[in-house]
């Protein structure tokens, strides 16, 4: 089954924040079938904690179980800015999600599923 990789950068007003957010938001999709592994990386190196950007790997066939999940928690965490990207080679995905209401979330969740 083919993997794909998804990098989702959290931000906020704050750094602290924003790395606390991007650790749920890990916590959350870690518990999903299919995913099969998620980090974190700092947005810059200087930086004490773990980071602000969370990747995943993933089964193809999680895809949708990711998207819901990313939309589960965007709808509990409003005020989070998410920039959403996979190329891998060109299985291309780029979202950004600012001031989303739930049929935002809910379009989004629409593109990541049609990729």
């Amino acid at each position: 089954m083919a993997k794909h990789s998804y990098l989702i950068s959290v931000r906020t007003d704050t750094e602290l924040l924003s790395a606390q957010k991007a650790l749920q938001l890990g916590d959350e999709l870690r518990q999903l079938t299919g995913v099969e592994e998620v980090s974190r990386q700092k947005t810059e190196s200087a930086s004490m904690d773990l980071g602000s950007i969370v990747q995943i790997l993933a089964t193809s066939a999680s895809t949708l179980a990711i998207a819901r999940g990313i939309g589960d928690w965007i709808r509990r965490n409003r005020g989070t800015h998410l920039k959403i990207e996979r190329n891998e080679n060109s299985g291309s995905i780029k979202a950004e999600i600012q001031n989303y209401d739930p049929e935002i979330a809910k379009a989004i969740t629409e593109v990541i599923l049609n990729k």
